[in-house]
């Protein structure tokens, strides 16, 4: 019932109240996996409502070793996304160290793009990439949001081959997206 109405007070976009509700849950009634699925749900609010600090209070208050493998996945990476910002990036990096999900490496792509570590931020995009464009499947936005970041951090290291190899690669792709002209203007070399 307690998850109903915190579903219900998220979708009409009344997060701080949903928050407390759920903190009450935490700290009092839940125990075991709930406890810890509940947890990452109240991180992940006070990650919107940009209060770092209290999701990983969230997940500490929540912690349960025991809980299934993909809630421990999921905390990990909301623990990361926190440490992020709260400007201890390296601490985040450690945490996601060895997670091969999709989710971590977009997880470690805005870290090192944080870092302003564009070679590194550059060669964890190529690698979440890999195999992309196909052929006769357009780009997803979150895909062609990713091949401009790679064009960006290539543009920001002055590296014209790479750019001039990412317009022949993604170029056709990135024609039918909302970053088309952002992609054109960011390879165009001189």
């Amino acid at each position: 019932m307690f998850r109903r109405l915190a579903d219900r007070l998220m979708g009409v976009d009344l997060l701080d109240r949903a928050a407390d509700l759920l903190t009450h849950q935490v700290r009092f009634r839940l125990e075991g996996d709930e406890r810890a699925r509940t947890g990452a749900r109240l991180a992940t609010i006070r990650l919107f409502l940009k209060d770092p600090a209290a999701a990983l209070e969230a997940l500490e208050v929540s912690a349960y070793d025991a809980a299934p493998r993909e809630v421990i996945a999921e905390r990990r990476l909301l623990r990361a996304e926190a440490m992020m910002w709260l400007s201890r990036e390296d601490d985040a990096l450690r945490l996601i160290s060895g997670m091969e999900s999709v989710e971590a490496a977009r997880m470690r792509i805005a870290i090192l793009w944080r870092q302003r570590q564009w070679v590194s931020a550059a060669a964890a995009i190529e690698r979440l990439l890999d195999g992309y464009p196909r052929p006769g499947t357009p780009l997803a936005e979150t895909e062609s949001g990713l091949v401009l970041n790679w064009a960006v951090a290539m543009s920001l290291l002055g590296d014209e081959l790479a750019l001039t190899r990412l317009a022949q690669r993604f170029g056709e792709a990135m024609e039918d997206t909302p970053q088309r002209d952002a992609f054109l203007l960011v390879t165009r070399v001189s």
